[in-house]
């Protein structure tokens, strides 16, 4: 690896080791939100920072094709997302709940094709609590916890199922400071 070099941030220089490439696949339900716009510029500003190269699912930023066809659309959608998590190297999931107790299907599906792709994996929540302790849920006679639709809840002391506990580093808190935590992990900066 070749010496470092400094990088102006808003909180002071940081060292920035000449190392892979990390082109950072930032996974989340954030473009439902109205101010998307506002949220992927600062998504896009974070990483930079942290000597990440972001490459991301954005609702095509008025560069998507019009097409007659609903399906066409639809079609055009998800290979391009597909196309862009291909393009990375790492995914940085948003697992935080979203429209119930789990995470984004889309993101889940990112998620999956990540690992299948080989991608280095982080996901980041609010809160790492178990999950046995996120979903409301009683203990049936067989000792298992189940919800209110009397499916069986994960009991893996995991913050959310299995497969995100079991294939990628969890972190509790918000992008903007699990994308650092990231770059140190990946050796993107230093300390």
């Amino acid at each position: 690896m070749t010496p470092a070099k400094a990088l102006q941030t808003a909180h002071g220089p940081i060292a920035i080791p000449q190392g892979p490439p990390w082109k950072v696949y930032v996974a989340g339900a954030w473009p439902f939100e109205n101010n998307w716009l506002e949220i992927a510029d600062r998504i896009r500003a974070l990483c930079i920072e942290n000597n990440l190269e972001p490459i991301f699912l954005a609702p095509d930023e008025g560069n998507r094709p019009t097409f007659t066809n609903p399906w066409s659309t639809k079609s055009y959608i998800f290979h391009h997302h597909d196309q862009q998590l291909q393009a990375s190297n790492v995914i940085i999931a948003n697992l935080n709940p979203f429209k119930g107790y789990e995470p984004d299907c889309g993101t889940a599906w990112e998620c999956g094709a990540a690992y299948m792709y080989g991608h280095k994996m982080y996901g980041y929540m609010d809160s790492l609590a178990p999950l046995i302790h996120k979903i409301p849920n009683v203990v049936g006679e067989d000792g298992r916890h189940y919800d209110m639709y009397g499916s069986v809840v994960d009991d893996f002391d995991y913050p959310a199922d299995l497969r995100f506990g079991s294939s990628m580093k969890l972190f509790e808190g918000k992008f903007e400071t699990v994308v650092r935590q990231v770059a140190l992990d990946l050796g993107a900066i230093t300390e």
